[in-house]
């Protein structure tokens, strides 16, 4: 599972209600970008997840919001991940 979910991991500050959806719509699954990522200038809203006999995520990394010329690229930082398929 790849994308955005406006959700930090652990919890930060978002309601422990909604919190507890996601936690438990995701359960089987191992976040890779849980916590603070190295080079992320704070915990992600964006997320990489897996379940082990499916893949493996060897690596994660960070895309930072601006570009080489300073430009905007998105409102937040982006992640990325290296997969080895089962």
């Amino acid at each position: 599972m790849l994308g955005d979910s406006n959700h930090r991991i652990p919890r930060a500050q978002q309601l422990k209600r909604i919190f507890g959806l996601l936690s438990s719509a995701f359960g089987g699954f191992m976040f890779v970008t849980r916590g603070q990522l190295s080079g992320a200038p704070g915990q992600a809203i964006d997320h990489i997840a897996y379940t082990p006999d499916i893949a493996l995520v060897f690596d994660v990394g960070v895309w930072l919001r601006r570009g080489q010329q300073d430009e905007l690229l998105s409102d937040h930082f982006g992640i990325w991940g290296g997969l080895n398929l089962s």
